[in-house]
């Protein structure tokens, strides 16, 4: 082999080669140490150990107050109350947090899958830095709706009336802003009994703050007094997914303090919402952008919007998804959504000044505003929307209008917000970006991009074919 070159390589033993060779073993060392620097620890309620947390034995009977940067932290079950995370921050090296289950909980020492099979329980987590994941390993949906998972971290209190401006979930705030948060698989929720003023008010939130690079995933927020995040001067990046927000919201006339509540205040900019269902919001309205800056590529596809009752006949002065007259909103797409049964103010983007606001392939199905009046939708761009029973004047060159007296979907008012029908064929162009439906399916597959948040008749993705090995062949 002396003598041959591949692009520019000598082997076996040329120069070159060597250099490489020593490049890769540099790189790996480093990815070794790295590793080897990242610890595990352990934290169980009721634990009589050492409280070393080196094991599930001698774990921590709470989260320490200074927690190792790359390292991870594992809960067992059990009741932990309040948490303040301010370890400063390193770089971008992330403090992991993670509830514990049979299938994910670092070393077996000292475990019994009995730690691991209901919930962590705090009552409130502020998080003072950045770089921070808490994840709660199960949970989905609301605990009304099929296909209910509890979820593994719960967050749940009761809001003093005495008290205003709180949180259950605080995100920066006291030394600034909360940078690079990620939430995942976690419930929280006030437990004041709803509708009585002198309880359930106050400008009490789910989750408040502000920052840049939140990633909320697979998060149960509701019953809050006011709203159910408060992105108090948020920043860039910002993704809320696979997510139930609900049951937020003070109706100015029954609030002592004339609270104004959304279910998300929402300012800042490159914000995705996907694939979430949003119920019962009273007030402001639903998703109500500020007007403290221009918010600007906000993307809402996969999502439902629905009122289920449960707040009354308690007015809403915006929308479902709207700007108040002063908002500055560039560049906010709408697309395949299903909103339904919305008898109060379905309003869509008709406030504020707005630009490149595209409207295209969503569901509206019964609704309408205060005691049947015309809702008003506004785009830019808009067409290929699915109406049923809407009140008000839609002009498009390919909408589709349906008479029917029943509604377009399986069972909303259980929670089933699939399509009964195949709708006439939405507009494919809007890409891919927006080509899976919250349940995995590939839009489109049957010849027809259905309208709305669900696919009609799409596949799940097909397994990955691995071919079986070949035979008869020799090598010589």
């Amino acid at each position: 082999m002396k003598g041959i070159r591949l692009a520019g390589i000598t082997g076996p033993l040329g120069r070159p080669v060597r250099v490489i060779f020593l490049v890769i073993a540099i790189l790996l060392l480093a990815v070794y140490c790295r590793t080897a620097r990242a610890a595990n620890w352990y934290v169980r309620d009721g634990a009589i150990g050492s409280e070393t947390g080196a094991d599930w034995e001698n774990a921590y009977t709470a989260l320490p107050s200074i927690l190792n940067r790359g390292d991870t932290y594992y809960i067992a079950d059990g009741t932990y109350g309040a948490v303040t995370i301010d370890t400063p921050e390193s770089g971008s090296s992330y403090i992991y947090i993670k509830k514990a289950s049979a299938t994910d909980h670092g070393t077996d020492a000292g475990w019994d899958n009995a730690y691991g099979d209901g919930v962590a329980a705090f009552t409130s987590i502020f998080i003072d830095t950045g770089y921070v994941e808490i994840d709660g390993s199960y949970g989905k949906l609301a605990s009304d709706m099929p296909g209910y998972v509890p979820y593994g971290i719960t967050m749940k209190m009761y809001a003093n009336p005495a008290t205003s401006n709180k949180a259950i979930i605080r995100l920066g705030q006291n030394s600034g802003p909360a940078d690079h948060i990620t939430l995942r698989h976690m419930e929280a929720a006030f437990t004041n009994t709803p509708f009585i003023s002198s309880e359930w008010n106050r400008g009490w939130d789910i989750v408040d703050g502000y920052g840049d690079s939140w990633t909320i995933d697979y998060f149960w927020g509701h019953h809050a007094g006011d709203v159910i995040i408060g992105n108090q001067g948020i920043g860039n990046y910002q993704t809320i997914t696979n997510s139930v927000l609900e049951k937020s919201g003070i109706a100015e006339l029954s609030n002592p303090q004339g609270e104004h509540s959304e279910i998300i205040p929402a300012r800042g900019t490159n914000f995705v919402f996907k694939n979430n269902i949003v119920r019962d919001w009273a007030s402001t309205g639903g998703i109500i952008l500020f007007a403290e800056t221009t918010n600007r590529n906000w993307l809402f596809t996969g999502n439902v919007f629905t009122q289920t009752g449960y707040m009354g006949k308690i007015g809403e002065a915006n929308g479902v998804l709207n700007g108040l007259s002063a908002s500055v909103n560039d560049n906010i797409t709408i697309v395949n959504n299903t909103f339904v049964n919305m008898n109060r103010n379905a309003n869509i983007m008709s406030m504020g000044t707005n630009t490149n606001v595209t409207i295209k392939n969503n569901v509206f199905d019964n609704c309408s505003s205060d005691n049947g009046g015309a809702i008003s939708i506004v785009g830019n761009v808009k067409d290929y929307n699915f109406y049923r029973n809407v009140t008000g004047q839609h002009t498009e060159e390919h909408k589709q209008t349906v008479t029917s007296t029943s509604s377009s979907l399986v069972a909303p008012w259980s929670g089933d917000y699939h399509l009964k029908y195949a709708t006439k064929a939405g507009d494919p162009s809007v890409g891919t970006l927006y080509g899976i439906d919250p349940d995995g399916k590939t839009r489109g597959l049957d010849g027809i991009w259905d309208r709305g948040a669900f696919e009609f008749s799409g596949s799940l993705p097909p397994p990955s074919l691995i071919p079986n090995p070949p035979t008869g062949i020799r090598v010589e």
